[in-house]
């Protein structure tokens, strides 16, 4: 298609850099490419950079959020010029007189600051808009000719390894690149060794290479780097042949490339072309049907991924049979007219586009990708020192050059450089693989065992079952609960460990305060029976399930779908889980409470105050000052000895249970399951 009259007339050189504040009664300034949106919303229907234009809005109004629908925006905002104005690379011309453009910024409504949007130029190398300085040069993985993916994976990794310092130390701190031994992970698993690295025919093409793979196990004195892979296993019929006892003495020899699928091809090729001559990858370095090495491996699997020099994430692919490269989707551009002088001096022009688009949201697109749903990649990810991700929309590097530890550097193939948040504290890791999936549930706790080995080793705390418990910590990690209804399907775990359930989860440590004091003390013993020391006393009856929960003691009386609570929610502003209201023997309310499944049990429930806290701002005035956080529990014997989690709830008169009582009546010591 063909460029409407409007986009054909641009003369990017003349583009104004500046927009001032203006009233409305000032003259219209430079740079107008329609005069009213609808306008841009018609001939975008025909014309390619018009579309590009109006798909570069991502942010309405005056706080710049989010847009979620831009064509009824541009339909339904007040009558309004369509601006371009210049991003300039560093904010001004080059010293030749060149516009130094580097994108265009898209303004709708000067006066109010309506809508926002930018895309991007780009041209080759021998382009007159980059000789002649007009256009910032930057090579594009799409454009073959100028740029390949490992060139980039080179010049990233060459400058973390020789410039970043903190990139040399793994999540404990300590600087694993300067090892004078082989790693005592290594030892324990093995590695592929890509071989034979010599071109057939002189020819630089990767493809031309006679690559060959077989695996080794790494002795103490191994030192060579090695990268690792990340990848999703994809369903069965998609998944590849791993090592079994029955081949392990073949690969040992040499891996068949018959037997590999395209991500493992691409990431030995990958490998090859940045000097890396060792790869770790699950399926193929861990012997499948061995109960013994799967265990073994498991254990170390976190230290595997911390010491590798780089991980490989092929973030977008479902399986392995896709490829690194293979599922990256073309670059939507559109023709962007360039008119310079020609070449013998006339003072004439001649137009040679440049190409406009617009650089994908990669961060956005990493954290919906196929991988990142994946419970195993949760420790992958966050142990490994740099990433390199091949996504849909393009590269990504990540990496520790930062001085803070909750933030990443993070880069990309359309270049800049910036910072992401990073969670590195246990809850926040907790509550993000909640929501990731596992292709077994077995393997719950298996897939973030290396993260809790580190982390004792960087805290010096015990961490188990997925929760830290140490005794400052561990009653406060036992009130987790259920963002949505939770199953409990996980064979082997016990009770009192979210790892027992299926569902997102999150913590209530998070609206803890200063008056937040426990009432409990716990530990756990080796066969992950918990012992807790607190106090505990039978509900006398329920009522519910409810759709309101109550904040203190006077809301407490007034569940009862009169008062005020329930019309507050009856407008379903907050949506809560089936609440129940506890009662005391006598059929006084004393609490609500929350089970994990959403269902009332049929047996009796019992409630162990775990911390109590005093009533949140706004509801000073509330007979009861404080309130107590506790568990549900049942009766899992008839001695009353063992016990087991059902829920969790709060007391609104801390009398009832009595932890305020010096005699303490309803203190016991139970034993969770």
């Amino acid at each position: 298609m063909s460029l409407c009259e409007s986009c054909s007339a641009i003369r990017i050189q003349l583009l104004p850099d500046v927009v001032d504040s203006r009233k409305a009664d000032d003259p219209p300034p430079s740079g107008i490419l329609h005069s009213t949106t609808t306008q841009l919303l018609r001939r975008s229907e025909t014309c390619p950079l018009c579309a590009i234009i109006r798909a570069s809005f991502n942010r309405v109004g005056a706080f710049h959020r989010r847009a979620t629908d831009v064509t009824r925006y541009l339909r339904d905002t007040p009558p309004s010029p369509v601006l371009l104005r210049a991003g300039r690379g560093d904010g001004q011309k080059t010293p030749n007189g060149g516009a130094n453009i580097d994108s265009i910024e898209v303004l709708v409504d000067y006066v109010k600051d309506r809508m926002r949007g930018r895309f991007h130029l780009w041209a080759d190398c021998g382009h007159p808009a980059i000789s002649s300085g007009d256009i910032v040069e930057r090579p594009l993985l799409c454009d073959g000719s100028s740029l390949k993916p490992s060139d980039l994976a080179r010049k990233w990794l060459d400058t973390c390894t020789t410039e970043h310092a903190a990139c040399r130390l793994d999540f404990r701190g300590l600087d694993v690149e300067a090892a004078t031994s082989g790693s005592s992970a290594l030892l324990k698993t093995h590695l592929i060794h890509i071989f034979n690295l010599d071109r057939q025919d002189g020819s630089n093409d990767p493809n031309s290479r006679l690559l060959r793979s077989r695996l080794i196990r790494p002795d103490s004195n191994f030192q060579a780097k090695y990268a690792t892979l990340s990848h999703c296993w994809g369903p069965p019929e998609q998944r590849p042949r791993s090592t079994t006892q029955a081949n392990l003495a073949q690969r040992l020899n040499e891996i068949p490339w018959g037997e590999l699928p395209q991500t493992f091809r691409d990431a030995i090729l990958l490998c090859a072309d940045i000097g890396i001559r060792y790869l770790w990858i699950d399926s193929l370095c861990i012997v499948q049907d061995s109960a013994t090495d799967v265990q073994t491996q498991m254990a170390v699997m976190g230290e595997i991924y911390a010491e590798a020099c780089l991980n490989i994430a092929a973030s977008s692919a479902h399986d392995s049979s896709q490829g690194l490269f293979g599922v990256r989707g073309p670059l939507v551009t559109a023709d962007m007219p360039y008119h310079h002088p020609t070449l013998d001096g006339d003072t004439s022009e001649t137009n040679t586009p440049v190409s406009a688009y617009i650089e994908p949201e990669l961060d956005a697109n990493l954290n919906s990708a196929p991988l990142s749903s994946r419970g195993w990649v949760l420790q992958e990810s966050f142990l490994s020192r740099r990433v390199l991700h091949f996504t849909k929309d393009g590269l990504l590097w990540t990496c520790q050059n930062t001085d803070r530890p909750s933030l990443r550097h993070r880069t990309s193939e359309f270049g800049g450089s910036r910072t992401v948040l990073f969670q590195n504290e246990w809850q926040n890791l907790v509550v993000r693989y909640s929501r990731c999936a596992l292709s077994y549930n077995s393997d719950k706790l298996h897939a973030i065992r290396g993260l809790e080995t580190l982390f004792s080793e960087r805290d010096g705390k015990p961490y188990s079952r997925g929760l830290c418990l140490a005794s400052d910590a561990s009653v406060a990690d036992l009130l987790w609960f259920g963002e949505e209804r939770l199953v409990r399907d996980v064979e082997g775990v016990e009770s009192w460990s979210w790892a027992s359930t299926t569902g997102p989860i999150s913590f209530k440590s998070a609206v803890f305060d200063e008056s937040t004091t426990p009432n409990a003390t716990c530990r756990e013993e080796a066969d992950g029976r918990l012992c807790i020391d607190g106090h505990a006393k039978e509900v006398g009856d329920m009522r519910g399930p409810l759709s309101c929960q109550a904040f203190c003691y006077e809301d407490l009386q007034d569940m009862d779908f009169s008062g005020r609570i329930h019309d507050d929610y009856r407008a379903g502003s907050i949506q809560v889980a089936p609440t129940f209201l506890l009662l005391a023997e006598g059929g006084a309310r004393v609490g609500w409470g929350v089970f994990d499944e959403h269902e009332r049990p049929m047996e009796r429930v019992w409630c162990l105050a775990l911390l109590h806290q005093r009533v949140w701002e706004g509801f000073g005035n509330s007979k009861e000052q404080w309130f107590v956080w506790c568990l549900l529990l049942q009766e899992c014997d008839e001695d009353g000895n063992d016990w087991k989690r059902v829920g969790w709830a709060i007391v609104l008169e801390p009398g009832w249970i009595g932890v305020s009582d010096p005699a303490k009546p309803n203190f016991r010591h139970l034993i969770l399951l």
